[in-house]
């Protein structure tokens, strides 16, 4: 019994961010405008002491019998400017919650309100 073995040789693509590699030249090209490595993404709030999660219900619809349905999720919350923020893959791909009455904005680039996190801090 010979075992046959099949060879291939292929092209990959890897992200020039985290060095992931993906065998389809697309995949790599939307992942790399996500990374999270990608300095484009970069925001102050990630390093910011002021950067949380906050608990909420979200509301996702209403079903075919007049009855509401929410989620219960954690969403990141700057506690100096009092509101929700997405981060900027949420953005790329449009998928943030609508909040409602609450603000639920894109994380800015750059912050007046930034502080960062002191080791020193109690």
């Amino acid at each position: 019994n010979k075992i046959i073995m099949k060879i291939e040789t292929k092209t990959i693509y890897r992200c020039e961010h985290c060095n992931k590699i993906y065998l389809r030249k697309h995949a790599c090209e939307k992942h790399e405008i996500m990374c999270s490595k990608n300095p484009k993404n970069y925001r102050p709030c990630f390093d910011c002491q002021h950067l949380g999660k906050r608990n909420i219900d979200v509301f996702l619809g209403n079903h075919f019998d007049g009855s509401e349905s929410y989620k219960n999720v954690d969403l990141l919350f700057c506690k100096e400017k009092n509101t929700f923020l997405y981060t900027p893959k949420n953005e790329i791909k449009e998928n943030w919650y609508d909040l409602g009455d609450e603000t639920n904005e894109p994380m800015p680039k750059k912050c007046d309100k930034f502080k960062p996190y002191d080791i020193f801090d109690d």
